[in-house]
Formats: structure tokens, sequence, C-alpha cells
């Protein structure tokens, strides 16, 4: 799955204003299988895989000086599995 995130909704960010990794979970389980394809100043694109089976992808942004990961209700990701 592809999917664009604009930075006004969702965007994560670290030290220096530099961009940190948005964290992706699969069905409440934290998930490595995503990489960033591309970024610039008005959106990120996300490419995630994920398992047949998966019913709940969440993407989740961090702010530098914060200790919490938020995700924004805009773009709290909902797969529905085909049916």
């Amino acid at each position: 799955m592809t999917i664009e995130l604009p930075r006004n909704v969702i965007d994560s960010k670290k030290q220096g204003n530099q961009d940190a990794n948005l964290v992706v979970f699969q069905d409440g389980r934290y998930s490595s299988a995503s990489d960033q394809i591309k970024t610039d100043a008005q959106v990120r694109v996300l490419s995630i895989s994920f398992d047949i089976g998966t019913e709940h992808i969440e993407i989740a942004a961090h702010s530098y000086g914060s200790n919490n990961y938020t995700t924004s209700n805009n773009y709290h990701s909902n797969y529905n599995k085909p049916s």
C-alpha cells in the first residue's frame, strides 16, 4: 500500500527540525515493513507492506520535545480488507 501524508496533517520531527521516522503499527503491533519513498515540503509518501489478514494499520508521528507518539485523527488509517 502506498499512502501520501500531507505534512500539515501528520508529520514527525526530531531536534533541529529534521525528519524523524513515522511509526507504523499493524493490528496494534509495531511494524518495520514500511519505507518512506518520497518527501518534500508538503508531503511524505510511505510504502507499507502487510500480510493478508491485517485489519488495522496505524501511522504515528513523534515531535521532538514530546515523550508521546500521536496519531492524527485525519490520518489514523484503517485498512479494511476487501470482501
